[in-house]
């Protein structure tokens, strides 16, 4: 599924930040933003594949809103390896 929204996602012009926070009863949510989606007319429906990907290979809870994909969980270190590695992109900031 992934290598087929590819062609979507406009790395070259992609700065995509990686920052986490702490919600309600302490519960870690990484929030991925930055994602420039381009080739298509349903943006949303290109970032909610992008989010059912991670949730998949996670197992773990998330959204996506406001061009933001918000994941419940830690491991930030596989959300960027796979942002690199899957989507090609390379522009990424780690803020914690």
């Amino acid at each position: 599924m992934p290598w087929d929204l590819c062609p979507h996602i406009n790395s070259e012009k992609s700065t995509v930040t990686i920052r986490t926070e702490k919600r309600k009863v302490d519960k870690p949510v990484i929030i991925i933003s930055g994602i420039k989606i381009e080739k298509t007319d349903n943006k949303k429906q290109v970032l909610k594949s992008i989010t059912s990907f991670f949730k998949t290979s996670l197992c773990c809870g998330g959204s996506s809103k406001n061009g933001e994909i918000l994941l419940q969980t830690k491991n930030i270190e596989y959300v960027e390896a796979q942002l690199k590695e899957t989507f090609g992109l390379e522009n990424i900031q780690v803020q914690e």
